[in-house]
């Protein structure tokens, strides 16, 4: 199921490595809502390095798939249904300057702002 949503990227988690070839990474948008809601999501494998890039304090519109699995434990029988979000494209609409620098994090520069001429 394909959903998109409009948010801001809030939190960063590192990426994880499960078995020999998938590797997934969370992190957590806030929607700005009457009630706002944090949401956690995923990416996997060669999507990790978009969401590695972009800084905290990013509005993007957030395009996932909505993904579910049942599990029955085998010890007790209980049934268990897990939910991920699972994001394949974030289009950047604005990007909160204010985060950036209080999370540390340098200003992008453009190209052709910078230059190796010294001012001394």
């Amino acid at each position: 199921m394909e959903l998109q949503i409009k948010a801001k990227l809030v939190q960063k988690f590192p990426a994880t490595i499960h078995g020999q070839t998938f590797k997934k990474m969370e992190f957590i948008i806030e929607i700005d809502d009457k009630y706002p809601q944090t949401v956690k999501m995923e990416v996997h494998n060669d999507n990790i390095s978009t969401i590695e890039e972009l800084p905290i304090g990013t509005i993007a519109n957030w395009h996932f798939n909505l993904r579910g699995r049942k599990w029955t434990n085998p010890e007790t029988n209980k049934i268990v249904f897990f939910n991920s979000l699972v994001v394949w494209r974030a289009e950047v609409v604005e990007t909160d300057l204010t985060e950036i620098i209080v999370n540390n994090d340098p200003l992008p520069l453009k190209e052709s702002e910078v230059t190796d001429d010294l001012p001394f």
